[in-house]
């Protein structure tokens, strides 16, 4: 029959093989590279910013909820396993090797120069003032014991010697972790105490050696002690 409403600019390059079902929202703006191999199924709400530089191996399995703010400089490996809860603030500077059994309660203070060595068997019960120079005999502390406890290393050399903790004004038991160098425990071998009351005072006899003491009180309490 007659064209009814014939294209009053008909193109030059017409297809060869036209589809049977065209369009009947046509884009008054047509590429000039159009795809040899169209989808069968497109989107119902294409972008209105698509990509200059898309990928040539484009994911079987697109997010339903794409981010809004994606990366200009996406990882080239990305994790199989991704966590379902991320941080929203990341590091600028995470690390190249990080650890496949990271520990469940981190620190909230790490160092910023960690170790390039770490030991594969760190202490149990870590130096709470690592710096600190070990006391020798004839030294006396006084002081207030922190909220958080505290902690001394001292020496006896080259003879045994006694340690005397003493709470002269506290109103609360100071209980105290003594262990030597091996990280074994005195109170199991010595059977000294492992605390002591308001005014009393513990006398310990030690053999050479180096030691460490934590002070510290059960009920969070803060007060003053010497030793």
């Amino acid at each position: 029959g007659d064209v009814i409403n014939p294209t009053a600019d008909p193109t030059m390059d017409p297809t060869m093989d036209p589809t049977a079902d065209p369009t009947n929202d046509p884009t008054s703006d047509p590429t000039n590279d159009p795809t040899v191999d169209p989808t069968s199924d497109p989107t119902r709400d294409p972008t209105s910013d698509p990509t200059v530089d898309p990928t040539i191996d484009p994911t079987a399995d697109p997010t339903p909820d794409p981010t809004s703010d994606p990366t200009a400089d996406p990882t080239i490996d990305p994790t199989a396993d991704p966590t379902i809860d991320p941080t929203a603030d990341p590091t600028t500077d995470p690390t190249v090797d990080p650890t496949a059994d990271p520990t469940a309660d981190p620190t909230a203070d790490p160092t910023i120069d960690p170790t390039a060595d770490p030991t594969m068997e760190p202490t149990m019960i870590p130096t709470l003032q690592p710096s600190q120079q070990p006391l020798s005999c004839g030294a006396h502390v006084t002081g207030q014991l922190p909220l958080n406890g505290t902690d001394f290393i001292f020496e006896l050399s080259p003879y045994p010697g006694r340690v005397t903790l003493e709470a002269c004004l506290s109103d609360f038991k100071t209980h105290f972790i003594l262990y030597n160098i091996s990280y074994n425990y005195i109170q199991d071998t010595s059977g000294c105490p492992d605390s002591i009351g308001s005014g009393d005072k513990a006398d310990i006899l030690l053999s050479n050696g180096t030691y460490f003491l934590w002070l510290f009180s059960a009920e969070n309490a803060t007060g003053t002690g010497s030793n």
